[in-house]
């Protein structure tokens, strides 16, 4: 049981390594995995049965943000004092962290769209 990710992005396909972006990118059960998200069988099939109620219930798509790590103020600096010379990085990392930090002010999805320079604009 699986579901897939919409990897590469435009984001993605923007400030990736052209050639090297690799795809077939999933959630899926079992925690054994080169290179997908790989979560428990119990939590696979949980998760799949909510998109499936979601998609009966008429949405037509499941946002899944990925983050490095919880995007906390203590944690994001540790990412930069680690990665402060990946410009992309920290960007991207920044870009979410707006996200993250909205949605845990509001509790709704921020809409997230695709700049021309691979990054994000971050509304509610």
């Amino acid at each position: 049981m699986s579901l897939g990710i919409n990897y590469p992005n435009k984001s993605d396909k923007i400030l990736g390594e052209k050639g090297n972006l690799g795809g077939d990118i999933f959630i899926h059960g079992s925690c054994v995995t080169i290179g997908c998200l790989p979560i428990t069988n119990d939590r696979i099939e949980e998760l799949y049965i909510f998109c499936v109620e979601a998609k009966n219930s008429g949405q037509n798509t499941i946002p899944v943000t990925i983050f490095p790590i919880e995007l906390t103020h203590d944690n994001f600096d540790k990412l930069k004092r680690k990665y402060n010379n990946d410009a992309d990085k920290m960007g991207l990392w920044g870009d979410l962290k707006k996200g993250y930090e909205l949605f845990n002010e509001t509790k709704q999805l921020p809409s997230i769209g695709f700049l021309s320079s691979g990054r994000h604009t971050i509304t509610m």
